[in-house]
Protein backbone atom coordinates (compact mmCIF):
# COMPACT_ATOMS: atom_id res chain seq x y z
CA UNK A 1 0.00 0.00 0.00
CA UNK A 2 0.79 3.60 -0.60
CA UNK A 3 0.24 6.93 0.62
CA UNK A 4 1.42 10.14 -0.34
CA UNK A 5 0.52 14.15 -0.38
CA UNK A 6 -1.50 14.91 -3.73
CA UNK A 7 -2.98 17.24 -5.63
CA UNK A 8 -6.08 16.93 -6.44
CA UNK A 9 -5.95 15.09 -9.11
CA UNK A 10 -3.60 12.57 -7.50
CA UNK A 11 -0.28 14.16 -8.44
CA UNK A 12 2.32 13.30 -6.07
CA UNK A 13 3.40 16.81 -4.56
CA UNK A 14 4.94 15.73 -1.23
CA UNK A 15 5.06 13.02 1.67
CA UNK A 16 5.28 9.34 0.80
CA UNK A 17 5.39 6.25 2.00
CA UNK A 18 5.20 2.50 0.47
CA UNK A 19 4.84 -0.52 2.24
CA UNK A 20 3.24 -4.30 2.52
CA UNK A 21 -0.15 -4.08 3.80
CA UNK A 22 -0.11 -4.62 7.09
CA UNK A 23 -3.53 -7.06 7.63
CA UNK A 24 -7.21 -7.65 6.68
CA UNK A 25 -9.49 -7.38 9.25
CA UNK A 26 -11.72 -10.37 10.16
CA UNK A 27 -14.63 -8.55 9.18
CA UNK A 28 -12.92 -9.15 5.51
CA UNK A 29 -11.51 -13.13 6.06
CA UNK A 30 -15.62 -13.78 7.57
CA UNK A 31 -16.87 -11.96 4.57
CA UNK A 32 -14.39 -13.56 1.70
CA UNK A 33 -14.81 -17.32 3.42
CA UNK A 34 -19.00 -16.52 2.96
CA UNK A 35 -17.75 -15.93 -0.95
CA UNK A 36 -16.59 -20.03 -1.46
CA UNK A 37 -19.45 -21.67 0.56
CA UNK A 38 -20.37 -25.16 -0.23
CA UNK A 39 -23.19 -25.66 -2.50
CA UNK A 40 -25.15 -28.14 -0.82
CA UNK A 41 -28.82 -27.38 -1.74
CA UNK A 42 -30.52 -25.99 -4.71
CA UNK A 43 -33.47 -24.51 -3.02
CA UNK A 44 -31.06 -22.46 -0.70
CA UNK A 45 -31.38 -19.25 -1.73
CA UNK A 46 -28.59 -17.09 0.70
CA UNK A 47 -25.52 -17.82 2.69
CA UNK A 48 -24.56 -15.49 5.36
CA UNK A 49 -22.17 -14.12 7.80
CA UNK A 50 -21.95 -11.97 10.70
CA UNK A 51 -19.26 -9.09 11.16
CA UNK A 52 -18.73 -6.15 12.82
CA UNK A 53 -19.88 -2.58 11.68
CA UNK A 54 -17.17 0.62 11.90
CA UNK A 55 -19.53 1.22 15.32
CA UNK A 56 -18.38 -2.16 16.56
CA UNK A 57 -22.04 -3.44 16.20
CA UNK A 58 -22.55 -7.59 14.66
CA UNK A 59 -24.59 -7.55 11.08
CA UNK A 60 -25.67 -10.06 9.03
CA UNK A 61 -24.47 -9.72 5.33
CA UNK A 62 -26.30 -12.12 2.76
CA UNK A 63 -24.89 -13.49 -0.55
CA UNK A 64 -28.19 -14.42 -3.07
CA UNK A 65 -29.18 -16.55 -5.36
CA UNK A 66 -31.06 -14.53 -8.41
CA UNK A 67 -34.05 -15.08 -6.65
CA UNK A 68 -35.71 -12.81 -4.31
CA UNK A 69 -36.10 -13.51 -0.40
CA UNK A 70 -38.43 -11.37 1.42
CA UNK A 71 -36.93 -9.09 4.08
CA UNK A 72 -33.45 -9.42 2.97
CA UNK A 73 -31.55 -7.33 1.04
CA UNK A 74 -29.31 -7.86 -1.93
CA UNK A 75 -25.11 -7.30 -2.11
CA UNK A 76 -25.05 -7.27 -5.45
CA UNK A 77 -22.83 -3.63 -5.54
CA UNK A 78 -20.67 -2.95 -3.20
CA UNK A 79 -19.20 0.69 -2.24
CA UNK A 80 -15.81 1.42 -1.23
CA UNK A 81 -14.17 4.21 0.51
CA UNK A 82 -10.51 5.01 1.62
CA UNK A 83 -9.67 7.11 4.76
CA UNK A 84 -6.61 7.96 7.03
CA UNK A 85 -6.06 8.81 10.49
CA UNK A 86 -3.52 9.62 12.74
CA UNK A 87 -3.59 6.28 14.94
CA UNK A 88 -0.72 4.82 16.26
CA UNK A 89 -1.25 1.54 17.47
CA UNK A 90 -0.14 -1.86 15.57
CA UNK A 91 -3.18 -2.95 13.01
CA UNK A 92 -4.70 -6.16 14.52
CA UNK A 93 -7.37 -8.53 12.91
CA UNK A 94 -10.06 -7.84 15.33
CA UNK A 95 -10.23 -3.38 14.15
CA UNK A 96 -13.51 -2.38 12.99
CA UNK A 97 -12.60 1.28 12.15
CA UNK A 98 -9.83 3.76 12.10
CA UNK A 99 -8.29 4.94 15.18
CA UNK A 100 -8.42 8.47 15.25
CA UNK A 101 -9.87 9.59 11.46
CA UNK A 102 -8.63 12.90 9.88
CA UNK A 103 -10.75 14.38 7.01
CA UNK A 104 -13.46 12.64 5.33
CA UNK A 105 -14.29 8.74 4.06
CA UNK A 106 -14.02 8.99 0.40
CA UNK A 107 -15.00 6.85 -2.66
CA UNK A 108 -12.25 5.39 -4.68
CA UNK A 109 -10.93 7.20 -7.60
CA UNK A 110 -12.62 4.78 -9.89
CA UNK A 111 -12.85 0.77 -10.00
CA UNK A 112 -10.32 -1.46 -8.92
CA UNK A 113 -8.37 -3.53 -11.65
CA UNK A 114 -7.55 -6.82 -11.83
CA UNK A 115 -3.98 -7.60 -13.39
CA UNK A 116 -4.64 -11.78 -14.55
CA UNK A 117 -0.57 -12.04 -15.12
CA UNK A 118 0.53 -10.35 -11.58
CA UNK A 119 -2.79 -12.01 -9.61
CA UNK A 120 -3.23 -8.22 -8.00
CA UNK A 121 -6.14 -6.34 -7.71
CA UNK A 122 -5.18 -2.45 -7.05
CA UNK A 123 -7.19 0.60 -6.29
CA UNK A 124 -7.14 4.00 -5.19
CA UNK A 125 -8.73 7.17 -3.60
CA UNK A 126 -7.71 10.54 -2.37
CA UNK A 127 -9.31 12.02 0.67
CA UNK A 128 -9.07 15.75 1.11
CA UNK A 129 -7.45 17.00 4.46
CA UNK A 130 -8.42 20.65 4.47
CA UNK A 131 -6.88 21.62 7.91
CA UNK A 132 -3.72 19.19 6.78
CA UNK A 133 -2.62 16.19 9.18
CA UNK A 134 0.04 14.14 10.00
CA UNK A 135 -0.68 10.84 8.32
CA UNK A 136 -0.38 7.42 10.68
CA UNK A 137 -2.77 4.87 9.33
CA UNK A 138 -5.45 4.16 6.03
CA UNK A 139 -7.94 1.64 5.54
CA UNK A 140 -10.58 0.78 3.10
CA UNK A 141 -14.09 0.68 4.21
CA UNK A 142 -17.02 -1.33 2.32
CA UNK A 143 -20.71 -0.62 2.56
CA UNK A 144 -22.97 -3.50 2.14
CA UNK A 145 -27.29 -4.16 2.91
CA UNK A 146 -27.33 -6.25 5.78
CA UNK A 147 -30.02 -8.26 6.62
CA UNK A 148 -31.86 -5.62 8.47
CA UNK A 149 -31.90 -4.69 5.53
CA UNK A 150 -29.27 -1.76 6.03
CA UNK A 151 -26.38 -0.26 4.54
CA UNK A 152 -23.22 -0.63 6.92
CA UNK A 153 -20.02 -0.19 7.08
CA UNK A 154 -16.92 -2.17 7.03
CA UNK A 155 -14.18 -1.97 7.94
CA UNK A 156 -11.62 -4.41 5.52
CA UNK A 157 -8.63 -3.12 5.32
CA UNK A 158 -6.24 -1.43 8.12
CA UNK A 159 -2.67 -0.34 7.61
CA UNK A 160 -0.70 1.60 10.32
CA UNK A 161 2.51 3.28 8.96
CA UNK A 162 5.21 6.11 9.49
CA UNK A 163 4.36 9.51 9.27
CA UNK A 164 3.11 11.25 5.92
CA UNK A 165 2.87 14.90 6.56
CA UNK A 166 -0.35 16.43 4.67
CA UNK A 167 -0.21 20.22 4.23
CA UNK A 168 -3.86 22.21 4.91
CA UNK A 169 -5.98 21.83 1.56
CA UNK A 170 -4.34 18.73 0.24
CA UNK A 171 -5.21 15.32 -0.32
CA UNK A 172 -3.88 12.08 1.10
CA UNK A 173 -3.86 9.86 -1.72
CA UNK A 174 -4.04 6.05 -0.79
CA UNK A 175 -3.29 3.39 -3.27
CA UNK A 176 -3.78 -0.53 -2.09
CA UNK A 177 -2.33 -3.35 -4.44
CA UNK A 178 -3.64 -7.05 -3.17
CA UNK A 179 -1.61 -10.02 -4.55
CA UNK A 180 -4.39 -12.69 -4.29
Amino acid sequence: MEVWEADKHGNKIGGYIKKPVDIITDQFGAFLATMFAAYTNANSLYVTCSIKDTANASKTIAFFSSQYTAGLAYNLKLGCLVGVGHGTTAAARTDYNLQSQDGAWTALSGNATWTSATGKITFAGSVLLASGADVTEAGLEVILASTAPAACNFLFLHDVFSVVTIAAGKYAHVAYELQL
